[in-house]
């Protein structure tokens, strides 16, 4: 397989929860977010886990969650949506092991139950990244 040379993004909408588990074999969690993209044969696939799932609200980029799962169907399966860590359930944690609480936080709406929200997820080939912490809470 080859792999891109250039980051790639693919645009996705949040899928409820409830959704999503009748999908999967797998108890789908609050510590889990799915989301699914409106354009056939685009999504994550295998080399993407542990990237950014980002929004941009109100002109910040926040990371909602990481790349976890996808399909065993294989990438972009139709109608499958992929799972990714909820970062918000991991606030305490971050804010414990990063030992400074510098990180940042912005509340809005759970939407991981609404199928409303527009995410831009981008995926990073042989890239170390920041740990991105300006994260939102449900």
């Amino acid at each position: 397989m080859q792999l891109p040379d250039k980051l790639q993004q693919v645009n996705l909408q949040i899928v409820k929860n409830s959704d999503c588990q009748t999908k999967y074999a797998i108890n789908i969690t609050d510590n889990i977010m799915c989301a699914i993209s409106p354009v056939r044969g685009q999504d994550i696939c295998m080399g993407d886990s542990g990237g950014p799932l980002v929004v941009n609200f109100n002109g910040t980029w926040i990371q909602g969650g990481i790349v976890s799962f996808t399909s065993s169907n294989g990438c972009a399966a139709p109608l499958m949506p992929s799972g990714f860590t909820r970062v918000s359930q991991y606030e305490r944690w971050i804010n414990v092991n990063t030992g400074n609480n510098q990180t940042e936080f912005v509340a809005f709406s759970n939407y991981g139950d609404h199928g409303s929200l527009n995410l831009f997820c981008l995926f990073l080939s042989f890239t170390n990244i920041p740990f991105l912490l300006s994260l939102s809470t449900y």
